[in-house]
């Protein structure tokens, strides 16, 4: 009799692995207060959890199991000083792990403090310090205009900043009809605005705090949260666009500026009215 042949074995299996590309923070960027990592999670069979990792350590997951964006937040002020790498990792349904490549920031109370006055002396200007008398900051909200998408943009401040709202409907349509109020953000509807939105307001107390300020919004230009949240950001003091990738750009995006949050939380909670920005 003749003995069996054997054959070489054939290829091992293909084990697919989820597909992870961070977004958000850019690299080496300079990281303080709640971060929120964007990220963008994909797998053919499904995605079962992901997790955000700085410095290889898991700080916060999301099961909710689905392909496309995550958000996931770290403090960074609870890091020490230097470069932390982030990193997200996602499972898929197979149980097989897919990581994106480590985004590094740099972490840096000092920095991040000086860079926050500087921010303030460009963007709160002109060199007169512009900011509320007190929190919340009212937000009147135009019947064409849904308070919860209002309440949601400026929940977005208060995340990063602390800066409080309170956001309600008002039966006032005209804009010419909020003149002599103070303290008060108007978000109301115009119809032949140019573009999505535009922010105006006009000073009391010599120049030191905002009035009455007016956000005018045509939704037909697409009223989205970005738009929103931006148009607020120049209400609470951001005095004109930067061009780093977040959210005060011009177009922008839903993302909040680490120096931006560290501004405003000086300006509303470190200076008194009226105190020039410190210069370090």
């Amino acid at each position: 009799g003749g003995g069996g042949g054997g054959g070489a074995p054939g290829p091992p299996p293909v084990i697919n692995v989820p597909s992870a590309t961070v977004f958000y923070p850019y690299n080496n960027m300079l990281a303080g207060g709640v971060m929120t990592v964007e990220a963008d999670v994909y797998d053919g069979g499904g995605i079962s959890r992901v997790e955000l990792l700085i410095d290889g350590a898991t700080v916060a997951t999301d099961v909710s199991g689905r392909n496309g964006t995550y958000n996931l937040d770290f403090n960074a002020d609870a890091l020490a000083t230097g470069v932390h790498n982030v990193r997200i990792r996602a499972w898929n349904k197979n149980s097989a792990m897919g990581e994106s490549s480590s985004v590094p920031v740099r972490v840096d109370a000092n920095d991040l403090r000086k860079q926050a006055l500087s921010y303030l002396r460009t963007y709160n200007k002109p060199s007169g310090v512009v900011r509320w008398g007190g929190v919340p900051i009212n937000i009147e909200v135009s019947s064409q205009i849904g308070v919860a998408d209002v309440a949601d943009a400026a929940a977005f401040w208060t995340k990063y900043t602390g800066i409080n709202f309170r956001v309600f409907a008002s039966n006032v349509t005209a804009v010419n009809q909020q003149t002599g109020k103070t303290g008060v953000v108007f978000v109301g509807y115009v119809s032949n605005l140019g573009g999505a939105a535009g922010a105006n307001w006009n000073r009391v107390d010599n120049g030191f705090t905002i009035g009455a300020s007016i956000i005018n919004i045509n939704p037909a230009g697409g009223l989205t949260k970005y738009v929103l949240a931006h148009e607020i950001g120049h209400t609470v003091g951001v005095l004109g666009h930067t061009n780093n990738g977040t959210l005060m750009d011009n177009p922008g995006y839903l993302r909040m500026d680490p120096v931006a949050a560290r501004a405003m939380r000086i300006l509303y909670f470190e200076l008194y009215p009226g105190a020039p920005v410190p210069v370090i």
